[in-house]
């Protein structure tokens, strides 16, 4: 009996995907997509950010603005050594344990190489929890939903009419974050169609 193979992960179909750039600091970089094992790790920090209560709703939602430079970290090698000499690929050297580096780099850099290591990765079709957090938030006015994180994160975003309604939804007069979903002026209804990206 011959052998049929149903799927094929030898073609080219199937070899990893790249991002080759230049950094902030003129060194050569190679983007790769996510391993099994990196996937993995961005996966279940992504679902620790929610701390969800015995009754299923939400109680908190925690370090959502850690998720870009975690990812770009993980996905990131390092293409020339130290006197700028273009390594082998095999030499490649990982940035996962460099994360500082990458958080020092403007969010104008980091935040489209995020973007890419989701999309190269498959990482970026999977349900928004941070939409979906807010959703819950608002459906339970009672629930003590910690919004700091999640502002700090939209704080971080590039401002554009999209996101600074959102902002106002989460600020007082004074800049203080609303620590109360039912203290805020909107509905889930606004926050589904503010195009909110995880």
């Amino acid at each position: 009996m011959s052998f049929v193979a149903e799927l094929d992960f030898s073609s080219s179909e199937y070899t990893l995907r790249r991002c080759f750039f230049v950094g902030p600091d003129k060194k050569k970089y190679c983007l790769v997509e996510a391993s099994e094992l990196t996937a993995k790790k961005f996966e279940s920090y992504r679902s620790s950010m929610m701390n969800i209560g015995a009754e299923g709703t939400l109680q908190r939602i925690e370090g959502v603005g850690e998720l870009p430079s975690l990812l770009v970290s993980l996905c990131l090698f390092l293409c020339e050594d130290g006197n700028g000499q273009e390594l082998p690929e095999t030499a490649y050297l990982s940035m996962a344990g460099k994360r500082n580096i990458i958080e020092g780099w403007g969010h104008r850099i980091v935040r489209p190489l995020y973007e890419r290591a989701l999309e190269i990765s498959d990482l970026g079709n999977t349900k928004n929890p941070v939409k979906e957090s807010l959703h819950a938030a608002f459906s339970h006015p009672e629930s003590p939903l910690t919004l700091k994180d999640f502002v700090a994160y939209v704080e971080r975003l590039e401002p554009n009419k999209v996101y600074n309604p959102l902002k106002r939804l989460f600020k007082g007069e004074d800049g203080s974050v609303k620590n109360s979903p039912a203290s805020l002026t909107g509905t889930s209804e606004s926050i589904a169609n503010s195009g909110v990206e995880g």
